[in-house]
């Protein structure tokens, strides 16, 4: 089970020897996004699969275009 005392970022940066900002972020990534299926996602995982998705949208329109010439 993890360990959830509240300890300030700065504190922690200077135990681990990292920077508030990466902590920060790291703490961001991890945040749960809802999805429309009810299963939570971390918000780093569902940016990733955005990416993804806008990836194949382009691929596809390039796809779409090929076909018509």
């Amino acid at each position: 089970m993890k360990n959830r005392s509240k300890r300030s970022m700065s504190s922690i940066s200077k135990e681990y020897g990292v920077t508030v900002s990466s902590i920060s972020k790291w703490i961001n990534d991890e945040k749960l996004v809802s999805v429309d299926d009810g299963k939570p996602i971390t918000r780093k995982d569902f940016l990733k699969l955005k990416k993804e998705y806008e990836d194949l949208k382009e691929e596809n329109e390039i796809l779409k275009a090929a076909a018509m010439i």
